[in-house]
């Protein structure tokens, strides 16, 4: 009798730790599909930069974007349930540059603004 409750308790300790793992089984497959297999898709009207009159007014609900260019240039990114990340913003000669996401991602339920920096020193070519 006294062995069977040492099991439980040994099967309720390991039951969290196998739950992990096999959570981060099927959840590292998502993630790895929304860096690399998710379609990039032009989401140059989603943005609009601080300095745009209707920034904090009727566009309050478009990503900001910090960039010397604005929305001048095309600007694509990646989603995953309805994440957006890995965005990059075409600039002239024929380059990318990765931006850089400011904002922190928000909780289940809760709405945060994103923000998104040009990356001055990340700059690569489109090949």
């Amino acid at each position: 009798m006294p062995d069977e409750g040492i099991s439980a308790v040994i099967g309720r300790i390991l039951a969290a730790p196998t739950a992990a793992v096999a959570a981060t089984m099927v959840i590292a497959p998502a993630i790895a599909f929304a860096r690399d297999g998710a379609p990039p898709y032009d989401a140059t009207g989603f943005f609009v930069t601080p300095f745009d009159p209707g920034a904090f007014g009727e566009n309050a609900h478009k990503a900001l974007i910090l960039s010397p260019y604005g929305t001048g240039l095309r600007i694509e990114c990646q989603s995953f349930h309805g994440q957006t990340a890995n965005c990059i913003q075409y600039i002239p000669g024929g380059q990318t540059n990765p931006l850089i996401r400011l904002s922190p991602l928000p909780a289940p339920g809760q709405h945060v603004r994103e923000v998104w920096a040009y990356n001055p020193i990340a700059t690569g070519s489109v090949d």
